[in-house]
């Protein structure tokens, strides 16, 4: 198991706790990226700065993206709608790049946050309020000013001939959300349940959006995933390998 965590939530774990963690986790530490030119063992008390929560942000969206590309399915449960560190909520940033990825998704909604507002979204004919660009826009801005702060860092970032690459990458708020809100419109009306990709049905997914019952909940996550391992093609195999197999037959002969 791999515990992932971005700058600056992995300074809090000491070589004790990780010893300790190493027992059933390995810890994977998610550094700054290096546009943004800190130095990955920096320690700040100071949480006020949007120059800091620009720098978190950031960081927590790339710990997001690594794991994406690691992971095998996508479970969502719970999650914060408010005050969280990101451009977006966490889960919804998960969500999107799961979806993006093809990923099985499998929504759990019987615990409230953010995953029940995703299945409200995906399920109904409108998206949940909170959900929506001008609440979450409202959380952002009151947090220092970071969305305006994010279009300055872009300007800045754009004039060094070092940085173009990551300035044309660094995408800015209000398109953060008009992904959103296109991942979730495209999966309500045109790909419905089906856009979850995870190997069950519209009963089965509608069962695992209500129920808190955890063997239930296990049993559905588990029927998805073989499904979709059953019906998917065996992946990283030689395409000579039928050639292989026949040269060492023909070795052996020589050698008899």
């Amino acid at each position: 198991m791999v515990n992932y965590l971005a700058w600056p939530h992995y300074l809090k774990v000491d070589s004790i706790k990780e010893s300790e963690l190493a027992a059933f986790a390995r810890l994977e530490r998610i550094v700054p990226p290096k546009y943004l030119e800190m130095d990955r063992d920096a320690r700040t008390e100071d949480k006020t700065s949007v120059g800091l929560a620009l720098a978190i942000s950031e960081c927590v969206s790339s710990m997001r993206a690594k794991m994406n590309s690691e992971i095998s399915a996508r479970i969502i449960i719970g999650g914060k709608v408010a005050g969280y560190s990101g451009i977006l909520p966490g889960l919804v940033e998960e969500f999107i790049l799961a979806y993006q990825a093809r990923l099985p998704i499998f929504l759990i909604g019987a615990f409230g946050g953010c995953s029940k507002l995703l299945i409200k979204a995906i399920s109904e004919k409108e998206t949940p309020e909170k959900l929506k660009y001008n609440a979450q826009i409202r959380d952002v801005t009151e947090k220092l000013g970071l969305a305006k702060h994010y279009e300055e860092f872009k300007e800045k970032l754009s004039k060094r001939k070092d940085f173009k690459v990551e300035a044309r990458n660094l995408i800015l708020p209000i398109s953060r959300y008009r992904k959103m809100e296109r991942v979730i419109s495209e999966i309500r009306e045109k790909r419905g349940f089906s856009g979850l990709n995870n190997g069950l049905d519209k009963l089965e997914n509608e069962v695992l959006f209500k129920t808190d019952d955890l063997r239930t909940i296990n049993g559905l996550i588990l029927k998805g995933i073989k499904k979709r391992l059953k019906n998917e093609k065996p992946i990283n195999q030689p395409k000579n390998k039928t050639r292989q197999i026949s040269n060492m037959k023909m070795k052996r002969k020589r050698r008899r």
